[in-house]
């Protein structure tokens, strides 16, 4: 009985240092220039470093990246959740089973190989869940996005076999701001949707660009569902803002209740 529990404890602690780990990472990410879809995805170390962990922990991982990027980001209430949890648990299912066939033959693919396989599934995967709120004009970027991720499937690999580098990355995490709205994702957000709405033709046509027809309809669409968009970004922030401040009431009023308790304890 003592083992089971020493072991559930040290698995806590493994997955507590995870977590840690991985918001470090984030955080870190949070700062550089973002991207609609474009992005380096450092977090993806710490699941590459996991890849030999019991299936069930390496699904918790999985799921802990999945909510720890979706709060971060402020991005829980919105169709992004989808997104990520989706390109999350398929790319990651993928490299985990990749691994386990590299055991039979060792020299059939490295951790290169792996993270970059992952990484372009990943960019398969979230073109095809926009899809389905975007509409299809957003398969236009899909040549863009798998270039990318070939690039970021490499630097990602190579910051999990250097662990310098991954802890230096930890370190820089502890002098980064606190996260606030920022308008320039906004403006991205809102081009991609614009652009992937424009390249669906629908309505009247208005003016043409090298032969290619910019209709009134599109143009609508994309007004549409930027603002449906932003509004559930907007109500999200707002509901992850309240929520960490009731939690950070409830913490400090445990630890004034915890320390009356103490001075009570030491009076006669």
């Amino acid at each position: 009985m003592n083992l089971i529990r020493f072991r559930n404890k040290s698995r806590i602690s493994k997955i507590s240092q995870i977590l840690c780990e991985m918001s470090a990472f984030f955080c870190v990410e949070s700062c550089l220039p973002q991207f609609p879809f474009l992005k380096i995805g450092l977090s993806n170390v710490v699941i590459l470093k996991n890849l030999s962990a019991f299936f069930s922990d390496f699904l918790l991982i999985l799921f802990a990246k999945s909510l720890v990027s979706l709060l971060i980001s402020g991005l829980l209430f919105t169709p992004f959740c989808l997104i990520t949890f989706s390109q999350t648990f398929c790319s990651g299912i993928f490299m985990y089973f990749i691994l386990r066939l590299t055991k039979f033959n060792r020299n059939l693919i490295s951790i290169y190989g792996i993270s970059i396989c992952g990484s372009v599934l990943s960019s398969i995967i979230q073109i095809f869940v926009a899809s389905l709120f975007l509409g299809k004009g957003v398969f236009c970027f899909l040549g863009i996005m798998i270039l990318f991720s070939i690039f970021s499937g490499f630097v990602t690999a190579f910051i999990c076999e250097n662990d310098k580098i991954s802890r230096k990355i930890v370190k820089v995490s502890r002098f980064q701001s606190k996260s606030k709205l920022k308008i320039v994702p906004f403006l991205m957000i809102f081009l991609f949707i614009m652009i992937s709405s424009i390249l669906s033709p629908n309505g009247k046509v208005l003016f043409k660009i090298f032969g290619f027809s910019i209709t009134f309809g599109s143009i609508c669409i994309g007004i549409k569902k930027s603002a449906i968009l932003f509004f559930m970004i907007i109500v999200s922030n707002i509901v992850l803002s309240i929520c960490r401040s009731k939690g950070r009431f409830v913490i400090n009023s445990t630890n004034y209740d915890n320390e009356n308790i103490q001075i009570g304890r030491r009076c006669p």
